[in-house]
């Protein structure tokens, strides 16, 4: 496995054209295909291989998500004749966030994660005190655009892979960007890149136009790519790599696809006609919804920022999202956070349900530090049903209970059922793990739980 981790470091982008790429032995994921893997050394029932990658062509989207994304693409980019082959419109107004050093015109349009400080919060761009209606209008066009269209991607994944990811996504209490039906991706990159003669990306998108890992993704989840370029109808639309899988997808307008972030990969184009030099007028622009480990991984994110305070920042920590830790006190300096932005980055519905889970989590980390002789209680579903918001169109609605809350008291005989349930949860979610991450060379040979689980790996 070692061999093959270190083979794949060594993998580039392939040239050429849909041609040269099947002379060079890759073999192309059109809608519908789906990439397994198996473990010769575990179960050979196919029920039980792994899936690594899936495509979903833009066939499988209804026209109305189609026509969303197309409308709040070319908002984003501006009109043709304003597009420069520096800057589009979105770059000029929204203040956006470049997700890497030398991540070239890659930006972070939802949220973000400080290092520094393992905080995960709104990304700056949408803070309210430096963005206008302009700028909140794209940024949460192309959210809500977008995002119903990588859950219909997610929809196709396997159900058990469905199940792990959402039940994971609700007991982390991540915010549903993008809409209320997202319950798998927390984060939201898009990737503009002016057209370059011979399908080159790495001038405009720097570290993010070679073939890279993304090493700080979750193993156990998945990364959705969706393509909404702006190119005249003879143009080749390009193509995304897995290079160690030897697989390779088209990247058309409104199509998805789904992988591990992990395995090393890349794009390529799009190509203009021989001899055609591009407009500054034509871009390749995509939307990437993915899961870092930071973010996903309580182990690894210490505080959700939520609000500002008087003297500095209302978070959810660590402590205050597991039931069972004695919670303390957590100050920080104030900085963007979700209850402001939230509507920059939320429905109403998602806004709400985010808002009010995180209150109740408040309330209950604050009233387990009161004296026990005061007997505090509360009936956890009664919190809920005191609030109701509403919809954008105007319409009043009750909020539901939170299916997932732990109990408001410490002392609550049903707090050990709690632990149980989450403790059993992780167990499966390891197993999940172990079974998943072996088909990644670069984790396989950096962890050593899955080389001690595998001592025979597969590859």
């Amino acid at each position: 496995m070692s061999a093959l981790a270190d083979f794949e470091t060594k993998l580039q982008v392939p040239k050429g054209r849909k041609r040269d790429l099947d002379r060079q032995g890759f073999l192309e994921l059109c809608s519908g295909d789906y990439l397994f893997g198996r473990n010769e050394f575990a179960s050979q029932d196919p029920m039980d291989d792994v899936i690594l990658a899936w495509a979903v062509g833009s066939e499988l989207q209804t026209p109305e998500k189609r026509r969303n994304l197309s409308r709040s693409t070319e908002d984003a980019l501006g009109p043709p004749e304003s597009r420069t082959y520096q800057k589009v419109r979105c770059e000029e107004v929204c203040q956006l966030e470049t997700v890497h050093n030398d991540g070239g015109r890659c930006y972070s349009i939802a949220t973000s994660f400080e290092r520094q400080r393992s905080a995960f919060e709104p990304a700056a761009n949408v803070k309210s005190t430096v963005r206008s209606d302009e700028a909140l209008k794209i940024l949460k066009d192309l959210s809500a655009a977008v995002m119903p269209m990588a859950m219909r991607n997610m929809e196709m994944a396997p159900v058990h892979v469905q199940e792990m990811i959402k039940r994971r996504f609700e007991y982390l209490e991540l915010p549903r960007i993008g809409f209320h039906g997202n319950w798998a991706y927390p984060v939201l990159q898009c990737n503009i890149a002016a057209v370059q003669t011979g399908g080159d990306l790495s001038k405009e998108m720097g570290f993010f136009g070679g073939a890279h890992f993304d090493e700080g993704d979750d193993p156990c989840w998945f990364t959705n790519m969706i393509t909404s370029s702006s190119l005249p109808d003879d143009y080749d639309p390009g193509y995304f790599f897995l290079l160690i899988y030897g697989v390779y997808t088209r990247s058309s307008n409104g199509g998805g696809f789904n992988f591990h972030g992990n395995v090393k990969h890349g794009g390529s184009g799009p190509f203009p006609p021989s001899g055609v030099e591009p407009p500054p007028s034509a871009y390749r622009l995509t939307l990437i919804s993915y899961p870092p480990e930071r973010a996903v991984d309580p182990t690894k994110t210490r505080h959700q920022i939520l609000a500002s305070s008087w003297k500095g920042t209302v978070m959810n920590t660590p402590e205050m999202r597991y039931p069972g830790y004695n919670p303390s006190n957590q100050i920080e300096p104030t900085r963007c956070t979700f209850f402001r932005e939230g509507p920059g980055l939320m429905d109403n519905d998602s806004y709400a349900e985010f808002a009010v889970q995180n209150l109740y989590q408040m309330v209950r980390y604050g009233s387990n530090q009161l004296s026990p002789q005061l007997g505090l209680k509360m009936e956890k579903d009664n919190f809920f049903w005191l609030f109701s918001y509403l919809r954008e169109s105007g319409e009043r609605v009750q909020m539901e209970p939170w299916r997932h809350a732990p109990p408001f008291s410490t002392s609550d005989e049903n707090l050990e059922v709690l632990l149980d349930e989450r403790e059993k949860f992780e167990r499966e979610w390891e197993a999940h793990y172990l079974k998943t991450a072996v088909f990644i060379p670069y984790r396989f040979d950096r962890d050593p739980k899955l080389q001690q689980a595998w001592p025979s790996p597969p590859c």
